[in-house]
């Protein structure tokens, strides 16, 4: 089994009153040898603080079988009730070294309101090249989420996979 870091990026950026500040920004490639890892956070205030992030890993439990869980959150320090979280589980099986079929389920919830939303997702991808991988999809039920992966509709994704096909 091998872990690959795809990549990793960490930044924070203050808005107030129409004014940007960077705070810190770094991003970080590294070999770990089949999970692939992305993560990103943002600190944004305008008329309150909104702490969001997200992070996507791809695990490669065996050469035909592919698993994306991932999290994504949006917290309110000033409105608890607010606090948004989005979890995903995708997966894919490689019909052969060039096609794969997959789909996914993503949860929106918010516990202080009891909110919540579910969509799904169905795809197929296509090995481009070593490594490159381009998945065309549909998700049903979507709905404006925390991340672009909810939105109702057909999608183009770009895999970049190490470590096999």
């Amino acid at each position: 089994m091998s872990l690959r870091v795809l990549h990793e990026s960490l930044g924070a950026i203050w808005r107030m009153q129409g004014e940007e500040i960077p705070w810190s920004y770094g991003a970080v490639e590294a070999e770990l040898e089949a999970l692939q890892l992305g993560a990103a956070l943002l600190v944004l205030s305008g008329a309150e603080l909104v702490l969001e992030g997200a992070l996507a890993a791809s695990y490669h439990p065996g050469l035909a079988l592919q698993l994306r869980p991932s999290l994504a959150y949006r917290l309110k320090p000033g409105d608890p009730e607010g606090h948004t979280y989005q979890l995903g589980l995708g997966g894919g099986y490689y019909l052969a070294e060039w096609l794969s079929l997959g789909g996914a389920v993503y949860h929106l919830f918010q516990p202080g309101t009891q909110a919540s939303a579910t969509a799904y997702s169905i795809e197929a991808g296509l090995r481009m090249v070593e490594g490159i991988w381009l998945n065309l999809g549909y998700t049903l039920g979507g709905f404006t989420g925390l991340t672009p992966d909810t939105a109702p509709g057909f999608y183009l994704r770009l895999d970049f996979l190490g470590g096999g096909w």
